[in-house]
């Protein structure tokens, strides 16, 4: 049996976890029906069930499940009981919804959104002062991502927008073929997250090191540094300068 509701999201009151809020009508200053937390929860598209077609049903159907702290690391919901089904009445609107859903989501726990499997030390890429870079697997696609977490307690005003300044310069970038690609920008209440394009092969230096005689022969280094050109052209072109 389903009911028609009318939703909408907001925040809770400290702003850090996004709420659903449902209305038994149009009018959403009346009493809600129900709020539901997205800060552990993942957002799919369903296939709806061919009985439920069959007897009328609606067709375009939202998946929300509410993740455990055990459930999250192996992308699984914890039971059927924790899972809210809605129907849009459209694709359109279904994956509008699912749009606005998931980004609200992963912007109230990171984990909504990527799979980082923390307890595992080949899944730390890397770690700084106030920094540490985690492998992480996006859950709607399986793409593994280089994500940079930072403390917000670790950064004072300069140090946030010195991070927001380098997010924009990013931003403006966008995809070059010799430049890293960053995907999007994460805030939740505590931590920011800048989620980069993955690069298994290392860092320049580390291959030089671990090159046969300890350096690259003149082929490969005017190869590299073609590369590198053709990227300090790129950004200089957007009048940005690299130091």
């Amino acid at each position: 049996m389903w009911t028609r509701r009318w939703c909408k999201i907001g925040w809770d009151e400290l702003g850090h976890t996004a709420i659903l809020f449902c209305y038994h009508t149009e009018d959403t200053t009346t009493e809600k029906s129900t709020a539901i937390s997205l800060e552990r929860v993942e957002i799919n598209a369903l296939l709806t069930d061919d009985d439920l077609l069959a007897k009328g049903g609606p067709a375009y159907a939202i998946g929300a499940w509410m993740l455990t702290d055990s459930a999250t690391s192996s992308c699984m919901p914890l039971s059927i009981d924790t899972r809210h089904v809605f129907y849009a009445e459209s694709n359109e609107e279904r994956e509008a919804w699912i749009r606005d859903l998931q980004w609200v989501a992963v912007h109230s726990n990171i984990d909504n959104g990527y799979i980082i499997e923390r307890d595992e030390q080949r899944a730390m890429l890397g770690s700084g002062s106030f920094s540490t870079v985690w492998k992480g697997i996006d859950r709607n696609t399986g793409k593994a991502w280089a994500l940079k977490e930072i403390n917000k307690d670790g950064l004072n005003a300069k140090g946030q927008e010195d991070i927001r300044e380098e997010i924009e310069i990013q931003r403006r970038v966008g995809e070059h073929p010799n430049i890293v690609f960053m995907r999007e920008f994460v805030e939740t209440h505590s931590h920011l997250y800048i989620v980069l394009e993955l690069l298994p092969g290392g860092a320049l230096l580390d291959c030089i090191i671990d090159s046969q005689k300890g350096h690259f022969s003149e082929r490969d280094a005017l190869g590299i540094m073609s590369q590198l050109m053709q990227a300090l052209e790129y950004i200089h072109s957007l009048k940005i300068v690299h130091r």
